[in-house]
């Protein structure tokens, strides 16, 4: 069985956006349901057992609901000591690693929010086993 190891993670992107015509009258930014996008995408360069595995994260363009807008993007780069099974890395790609990545998201979500203002915006917690089957369809 190969071994893998986390070796970076990183937020090349990251926007927020407050919108100007939300009515914020009695609203808790925290309180808001709302939706949000998310893809996930991966490259595995098999001759340096690298892979690397992009999550976004982003409010769609028409929502005009909620006090806010964003886009917010991690990458991980996980390293293996031998080649992954095919199927194992299939999971990994689609499962595992994104799963490692989003909370990395959720907090940079949470921090930005909170410093434009805003109560804390916390996303929810993604399963990303239902997230393969939804794309998958």
């Amino acid at each position: 069985m190969s071994a893998m190891a986390i070796k970076k993670i990183l937020l090349p992107l990251m926007v927020f956006e407050i919108n100007e015509g939300f009515d914020h009258s009695g609203k808790s930014s925290g309180d808001l349901a709302f939706n949000f996008d998310l893809k996930v995408g991966s490259n595995y360069l098999e001759k340096e057992k690298l892979l690397a595995v992009s999550v976004l994260a982003e409010t769609p363009g028409a929502e005009s609901h909620i006090p806010f807008r964003f886009r917010v993007k991690a990458v991980g780069n996980f390293s293996f000591d031998s080649d992954p099974d095919p199927a194992l890395l299939e999971t990994l790609k689609e499962v595992n690693c994104p799963a490692i990545i989003f909370p990395y998201i959720r907090e940079c979500l949470a921090d930005l929010s909170r410093r434009a203002g805003l109560s804390p915006i916390n996303l929810p917690l993604v399963n990303f086993i239902k997230h393969r089957e939804n794309a998958r369809v």
